[in-house]
């Protein structure tokens, strides 16, 4: 997203080493900002896509950090109604809080699935389930 003064940039397709979608629209905006994919849709769709990335858009941007991790992907995309925010890791960016929160909630989530995963195989070297 770009600042109020500054045109976004606007490309066909994402750069060939990028491991999020490659198809659509890529806005990037000026400064920390996430890179934001608006794949192809039907017609149908393209209003609710247009309508989300207005309201994400507007939103308050909130500064968020997801640190590297060893055979991770070396970023995350949050996809809300065909509006794909893709946030690098090991990087501070500014995202919609909406983005931000559904990315604290997926890292806590995987955070719980890591640990679940240590104590099972904690058990399982004990002998136990």
């Amino acid at each position: 997203m770009a600042k109020p003064n500054e045109a976004p940039e606007v490309v066909d397709s994402p750069p060939e080493t990028r491991t999020a979608p490659t198809k659509g629209k890529v806005i990037t905006g000026a400064g920390n900002n996430a890179t934001v994919v608006l794949p192809p849709t039907t017609k149908s769709s393209s209003k609710v896509q247009a309508a989300t990335y207005e309201a994400l858009d507007k939103q308050d941007k909130v500064n968020v950090f997801i640190p590297k991790a060893e055979g991770e992907l070396p970023e995350m995309v949050v996809c809300i109604n065909d509006v794909q925010w893709v946030v690098p890791r090991g990087k501070m960016v500014l995202v919609p809080s909406t983005v931000a929160e559904i990315l604290n909630e997926r890292l806590a989530s995987e955070s719980k699935l890591v640990e679940e995963s240590e104590k099972s195989k904690e058990r399982l070297k004990q002998g136990g389930i």
